[in-house]
């Protein structure tokens, strides 16, 4: 069994369920010994031990990986944004030292260091873009990212299971299906209100034509239209060698139209950030002259 393989299955079917696989060395203790599991005579030795013992062995060899290979120090956005504006002063200064040095081009010298001034002014304004974009946004963008692959015709393959794995503690495959499900109720629900408010307006005024609906659910939004009528082509796309009078339509009465917006649609917050982030960079990477 190849080591991602091991550790596919090791985050899917833990030693106990009570062991905590967001602390990186909790997760290889584990996936050590679920690996190991599979061994002739450890499998039998293993399995004969109380739970609470087996977590008390991954705990212990967890705490072995974690002294050889510690929890990097979470840096706050603004102790990024120092240590990017002093790496980007420190390569800037580097290159300006480098001015009175003789080169073999000694026609572009200048020019030499104006590319590497602009190379390190874009670090800099592009680590500082990243800063300002939230720190959990930025580990699930890694998780997503090494989830992609490109394929052909500029579609970008992904791999099963993505969204699952991007969920925090807190949350469930389970209690998502749950609140998605009642979602897609409360956009049914909605609808069938609007369309009967629509219908009595509609036949109290003869001249009203449509009516709208909007409210917040949390930090997303719902909203729905109903329409008095709308004509579509009788009959959809005439088969071939079928004669259909092209001018033909078919009225059809309380039109709804439903959607749910999500807040990171809309221009703003993370989102936003992420936006004019990947504007600047792509600006830098692909615009010519």
């Amino acid at each position: 069994m190849s080591a991602r393989s091991a550790l596919d299955i090791a985050d899917k079917c833990p030693v106990d369920a009570s062991l905590d696989l967001s602390d990186p060395a909790i997760r290889a203790a584990n996936a050590v010994l679920v690996e190991l599991g599979g061994r002739r005579g450890f499998d039998q030795w293993f399995d004969n031990i109380d739970d609470d013992i087996r977590v008390e062995i991954v705990n212990d060899a967890a705490e072995v990986i974690g002294l050889v290979y510690p929890k990097p120090v979470e840096l706050t956005e603004e102790q990024i944004k120092e240590i990017a504006i002093k790496a980007a002063d420190f390569a800037r200064e580097s290159f300006e030292r480098n001015l009175n040095r003789p080169v073999k081009d000694y026609c572009a010298p200048q020019g030499y260091v104006d590319t590497h001034h602009k190379l390190a002014t874009l670090i800099t304004k592009e680590i500082v873009q990243m800063s300002d974009i939230k720190k959990n946004v930025l580990d699930l963008a890694a998780l997503v990212k090494a989830d992609l692959t490109l394929g052909e015709a500029g579609i970008v393959e992904v791999k099963d299971g993505l969204f699952e794995r991007t969920l925090p503690e807190s949350l469930t495959p389970e209690t998502v299906k749950t609140y998605q499900n009642h979602v897609g109720d409360l956009v049914a629900a909605t609808a069938l209100a609007l369309g009967e408010v629509g219908i009595d307006a509609f036949k109290a005024d003869e001249k009203l034509e449509q009516l709208s609906v909007e409210f917040g659910c949390g930090s997303d939004s719902l909203a729905g239209t109903i329409q008095r009528s709308k004509d579509y082509p009788a009959g959809g796309i005439p088969k071939e060698g079928e004669t259909r009078d092209p001018n033909a339509v078919v009225t059809k009465y309380g039109i709804i139209s439903m959607k749910y917006g999500v807040n990171a649609h809309a221009n703003k917050g993370s989102l936003k950030k992420v936006r004019d982030t990947i504007n600047e960079r792509a600006r830098e990477a692909l615009a010519k002259g």
